[in-house]
This record gives structure tokens, C-alpha cells and sequence, in this order.
């Protein structure tokens, strides 16, 4: 930008611009994220909206450097008014370096990092999970540990948020996270997200299974070597990693077993429209 005294200055300056005139430069651009799109106009709120970043040109013309995909929904929401952007002296060539170099530094939120913030904002799911957990003596830290990570500390939201919004979503989370700790109360990998996806998927399949036989038959076994023998199974074969796990679990408890045996999964009636799951 220019100064009182005519110099130019790498600050910019925010103001309203003409919507109509903001233009696109394909040459450095990344293509449309079409669900990127279509959610953000479904769910537009201008408090997220934020400030777009625009190249004013030497040679004339505004351009869009950062925050084409809000622009974009805006305008599928069919706004032509004024914008207010943040707006600095460019030639294309410092906006394709401006451009790469946010793109580089942006980090994208972290799973533990989002239910934190979910959890500060009182989001009615991220409480109840949280109630659930802290009912089972379970604690969600704030970031992650890692392999040191002590037991019942459950770093796998994602997977505690794929429970929770399915059907019966309290008392599934219980049930599942009740069994795991159960069955393996000392171990830091019993609260997994595949043990998690496993065990869910394991009582889908099963939902006669006893937990007390459960327990007594399975809790011999390592969770962490189950995990991994599921995941290479996985790979091998192309099935789930969560669906390898639960038979696992299956092949454990059928284990002396010469009445009240849990069924083959394909003979299961529950079972038919899971073999291709992604869980």
C-alpha cells in the first residue's frame, strides 16, 4: 500500500470492495472443492466468514488470493453487495507466492483439538460423550500422549463421535466403552479407535453376546496385538480393520464353547449388508 508520504508499505489496508469486481486468477488457484462448497453455502454464517485476502493489481483488477471458497459460496447465495476484504498492492506473481505460502502454514484442526473447543461451546453431543466417559471413570485429554498415554484415556473422538450419532448413541457408547474397560481396565490400547469401530461392530453382529463370557474369554488377549493383526488383515485381504477385530473377539468367545456359540458373521441376519464396511 501507499503511505501519507507516498512510499509503499507491505501493509495492507481492509475495506469494502464491489463484489461483482473481485476476480479469480486460475494460473496459481486450486480448482473448487465442490462438498467444501455445497457446505458452505447450506450452512453460511457470517461470524465464520472471516476477512478474504485480494491482490489490488498495479495494472488494475482485484483478485482473490485467500478465501476463494467463501467468496464462492457467498455468491451461490446470491449476494452482490460490498465486502469488506483485506486488500494488498500486488502483481500476480506475489499473489501466487502469498497464496502457496498460507496454504503451506495452515494447519487443519486436530480431532482432540475440535471436541475441546465443541466441549467449551456446551455442543450437546460432545458433553454427552464426555458425561459417558467421565461415567466410566474414561478422561478425553486436551492433546494427544501417545504411547504414553496411561489407561482409560481415550484419545479416539472421532470414533467416540461416530458411536455417539449412530442409533441409541448413549447407550451404544456405554456399552461399548464398559466392555473394552472391562474386559481390559489396565490397557492403554484397549480405548482405540479400531478396539472402539471393533467392539461396536462386534455387538452389531452379536447382540446376544454376554459380556461376563466376553470378559472371562478375552481378557488373556493383548488389544494392542489384536489391533495389529486386524490391521494387516485388513490390508491383505481388503477387508475392515474394525470388522477383522470383531471377529477376532467372535473367535475368542465361540473358544470351549459347546452351546450359546455366536453364530459365522454371514450366517448372522445382522450381518449381510456389512462385509464391505469401512468401520
Amino acid at each position: 500500500m501507499v503511505d501519507d508520504e507516498g512510499k509503499v508499505t507491505e501493509q495492507g489496508i481492509v475495506d469494502y470492495v464491489d463484489f461483482k469486481s473481485l476476480s479469480i486468477d486460475d494460473q496459481y488457484q486450486r480448482p473448487l472443492n465442490s462438498k467444501l462448497m455445497q457446505h458452505l453455502a447450506k450452512h453460511f454464517n457470517w461470524k465464520l466468514f472471516g476477512i478474504p485476502t485480494v491482490g489490488r493489481r498495479r495494472i488494475g483488477g482485484l483478485y482473490i488470493i485467500d478465501g476463494h471458497h467463501r467468496v464462492e459460496a457467498l455468491h451461490r447465495r446470491g449476494f452482490m453487495g460490498e465486502l469488506l476484504c483485506l486488500i494488498v498492492d500486488t502483481t500476480p506473481e506475489e499473489e501466487a507466492e502469498i497464496f502457496w505460502q498460507v496454504q503451506e502454514y495452515r494447519r487443519s484442526i486436530q480431532p482432540l483439538e475440535r471436541f475441546k473447543a465443541k466441549l467449551f461451546a456446551h455442543d450437546c453431543s460432545a458433553v454427552e460423550i464426555q458425561n459417558v466417559c467421565l461415567s466410566l471413570g474414561i478422561t478425553i485429554p486436551q492433546q494427544y500422549k501417545g504411547k504414553s498415554r496411561p489407561a482409560k484415556y481415550c484419545e479416539a473422538v472421532v470414533a467416540l463421535e461416530e458411536v455417539h450419532d449412530g442409533k441409541n448413541g448413549n447407550e451404544t457408547l456405554y456399552l461399548i466403552l464398559e466392555a473394552l474397560i472391562s474386559i481390559w481396565p489396565d490397557a492403554p490400547d484397549a480405548l482405540s479407535g479400531i478396539a472402539i469401530r471393533g467392539m461396536r461392530l462386534f455387538f452389531r453382529r452379536w447382540p446376544d453376546a454376554e459380556l461376563k463370557i466376553l470378559i472371562a474369554k478375552c481378557s488373556m488377549l493383548d488389544p494392542s496385538v489384536i489391533t495389529q493383526k486386524a490391521v494387516d488383515v485388513a490390508r491383505l485381504l481388503g477387508h475392515s480393520a474394525a470388522g477383522s477385530w470383531a471377529d477376532a473377539l467372535q473367535k475368542e468367545y465361540n473358544r470351549g464353547l459347546r452351546t450359546h456359540r455366536l453364530e459365522g458373521y454371514h450366517q448372522n441376519k445382522e450381518g449381510s449388508g456389512e462385509a464391505g464396511s469401512g468401520e
